[in-house]
């Protein structure tokens, strides 16, 4: 087993655990605010955050971006002078720009917020301005952590904020005072509260940083060179953005009078679909240092590194694609409410489309570790034109099922585009038995829809059951009872797919002996790991 096989498992478990509680944790917030805030209080919260987010984006020069590809980039090749320099001016001018822009939010709060066309939204705007300035002192140290691989320190820094956020909010109920601007304090203390420890880790990191190479560098062409990129990456970030954005804003458009019962039908469905890309995120998270830090110089390790990771990415989601398709109008029906449960269609079409887009996430970090900015370019703003005007021709006669074809067949395109780009620029194939994942998700499909059939009174029973009662615990604990059904019905479905795997010998020796070092850490029994490398491998399977 190689060292970068050990750092994706590792990296990839510690993404997902972390991603996994801030979802758990954002769920439980949702209730809460929803049970102790007013809903005009909660609209003008989140409005100033999306005001302030879509800032964030373009505020610090793409700084962040930058600081992604370049730490790991520089320590792999031992430029430790470049990376001091990097690490100072991010903090330096990352901070400097977010906190300028934070005092012009503040003292032009009023005027945002008319533009807005939401003059109730200032208060907010002014109490959430600084926000910026911490989540940018936040977001680079958690860069540095990911791009020296410190996977579940950045983890846990990734997780913290959220769970002081909760712990704060607990403490507003209690005090019986939940308004926007106070939301708003508890969410820069959130941040404020972990950047002081983060800082100070990462200047331990710094300080024991050993300049080795004596060699002189311009550091004004470098800070160009960072600056460029990060200006590059904000551009494609703003075209993801409009991508993200057209759909729904061509149902407002082209469905008049229903139109928002139409979005929120979609938003709801594409919105669950959304889970599917928890782990291929987890996987991302250090794709990319692992990329950036291979580089050109080592085609073979980035090969094996990609192969893996879409790999382990297909072998995660198709069990979840399997149950958005099968159980979609179950799905919305348990988790929103009956008036939701005609999006399922669009639940299960964007299921397969966000289930293409996560098999080419590797493939896009590729480029970008590798410095290809403007293939990206040409590859994402294809797929915003092949958008908009597949959106154009579809909503008017197919309406929100349309938009989620749209996005299904505008996703696939950009794959086979970014597949073709990763094969001519490296000269190298996609290789491992990617039938054999297919093959056994037919499979499964196939029976979970069958036994779907056969215990469908059951399963209807199910989503319906619920405890009666008003009360805060009934609330709360109605919404955990949905999601152990769901995680009850996932896992059903995961063991179903992977005893197939097994059966058909998908699982190579590097992936069983990651299996085995992972029990041994989790203090399993050597008779017990045994048993399970015996059942991996398959040798008990009749030839």
């Amino acid at each position: 087993m190689t060292d970068e096989h050990k750092t994706i498992a590792k990296g990839a478990f510690w993404s997902f655990l972390a991603q996994f509680g801030i979802k758990l944790i954002a769920f439980v917030y949702l209730i809460l605010l929803a049970r102790f805030a007013k809903p005009e209080q909660i609209g003008v919260y989140y409005l100033a955050l999306s005001i302030l987010g879509i800032l964030y984006i373009v505020t610090d020069l793409g700084l962040l971006y930058a600081n992604n590809r370049y730490v790991p980039y520089l320590y792999a090749r031992k430029e430790i002078k470049k990376l001091k320099f990097l690490i100072k001016f991010s903090y330096i001018t990352g901070g400097f720009l977010t906190f300028a822009t934070s005092i012009v939010v503040f003292i032009l709060s009023k005027e945002i917020a008319n533009l807005a066309g939401q003059p109730l939204v200032e208060p907010a705007l002014k109490v959430l301005a600084f926000w910026l300035f911490f989540q940018e002192i936040y977001d680079i140290s958690k860069g540095i952590l990911l791009g020296k691989k410190m996977i579940k320190e950045a983890q846990v820094l990734e997780f913290s904020p959220h769970i002081v956020k909760l712990i704060l909010l607990g403490i507003l109920i209690w005090l019986q005072t939940v308004d926007a601007e106070i939301l708003g304090i508890t969410y820069i203390l959130s941040f404020l509260i972990v950047c002081i420890p983060a800082v100070y880790y990462v200047s331990k990191i710094y300080g024991r940083l050993e300049v080795q190479d004596t060699k002189q560098f311009n550091k004004i062409e470098f800070g160009k060179e960072v600056i460029w990129f990060g200006l590059v990456s904000i551009l494609l970030s703003l075209v993801t953005v409009v991508v993200e954005s057209t759909d729904k804003i061509l149902i407002g458009y082209f469905l008049g009078e229903n139109a928002l019962n139409d979005i929120a039908t979609y938003t709801f469905g594409v919105g669950l679909a959304g889970l599917l890309l928890v782990f291929p995120v987890a996987i991302g998270t250090i794709f990319f240092p692992l990329a950036s830090e291979a580089g050109f110089e080592d085609k073979e390790k980035l090969k094996r590194i990609t192969d893996l990771s879409i790999k382990w990415i297909a072998m995660a989601c198709i069990p979840m694609v399997i149950v958005f398709v099968i159980f979609s109008s179950e799905l919305l029906r348990l988790l929103y409410g009956q008036i939701y449960e005609k999006g399922a269609l669009v639940l299960s079409i964007f299921s397969l489309a966000l289930f293409v887009r996560a098999l080419t996430m590797p493939l896009n970090s590729t480029m970008a570790a590798l410095g290809k900015l403007d293939i990206q370019m040409r590859i994402i703003s294809l797929l915003a034109v092949v958008n908009i005007v597949l959106n154009i021709m579809m909503i008017p006669r197919f309406g929100i099922i349309g938009a989620a074809i749209a996005s299904l067949i505008a996703l696939s395109i950009s794959t086979v585009l970014f597949v073709y780009y990763y094969k001519k620029i490296l000269q190298v194939k996609i290789e491992f038995n990617f039938w054999k994942l297919f093959l056994a998700g037919l499979i499964v499909l196939v029976l979970v829809w069958g036994l779907k059939m056969v215990f469908k009174p059951t399963v209807d029973q199910i989503v319906q059951a619920s405890f009666s009662g008003d009360s805060l615990a009934i609330l709360i604990l109605n919404k955990l009872i949905k999601i152990v059904v769901f995680s009850l019905l996932f896992s059903i479905v995961l063991l179903i797919y992977f005893a197939v795997l097994i059966l058909i010998k998908t699982f190579d020796r590097t992936e069983i002996d990651i299996v085995e070092g992972g029990l041994r850490r989790l203090g399993f029994s050597k008779d017990l790991i045994d048993k399970a490398v015996y059942i991996f491998e398959g040798k008990w399977i009749i030839r």
